[in-house]
């Protein structure tokens, strides 16, 4: 029985020892990323462009995760191919934690009644694009945005 004893005491030391392999280390911040509408194709002053008017002058705003850019008015667009710098729109920018979805939408702002251009989803991971806004029935809006891991 002695030889059995170093041979369980090895055994429970091995246990042991898986177990302490086991158990996670502290869990380290989850990684995040910014949102920025930006020029990403090099031709300044459109980074939020009307491709098709939803009326003969739209009056547009932006809606990140529920957040208004610009926080008060709109940006007006009066013809198809017109585009506004980021700028116009308070250079709209917002940061997200990781697996978090980002929402986006583009709203032409009437007195009466708002018309949703389009709403896009889409993850916090590193991207960047000239994304399409076009919901049936409504005009055509193109937005260029990064997506930064930070």
């Amino acid at each position: 029985m002695t030889r059995r004893t170093p041979m369980i005491a090895t055994l429970l030391a091995a246990a042991a020892a898986s177990v302490a392999i086991a158990v996670p280390s502290q869990a380290q911040s989850p990684a995040s990323c910014r949102l920025t509408v930006t020029d990403i194709d090099g031709i300044p002053n459109n980074e939020v462009k009307a491709i098709e008017l939803n009326e003969n002058v739209d009056d547009i705003f932006l809606l990140i995760d529920g957040q208004r850019f610009p926080a008060s008015g709109t940006v007006s667009f009066s013809t198809p191919g017109q585009g506004r710098p980021a700028s116009a729109f308070g250079n709209p920018s917002r940061v997200f934690n990781a697996g978090e979805e980002i929402k986006m939408k583009v709203v032409e702002s009437d007195p009466v009644f708002r018309d949703n251009m389009g709403t896009n989803r889409f993850p916090c991971s590193p991207m960047e694009g000239r994304i399409p806004f076009n919901d049936a029935g409504a005009g055509a809006y193109a937005v260029e945005v990064r997506v930064e891991e930070i």
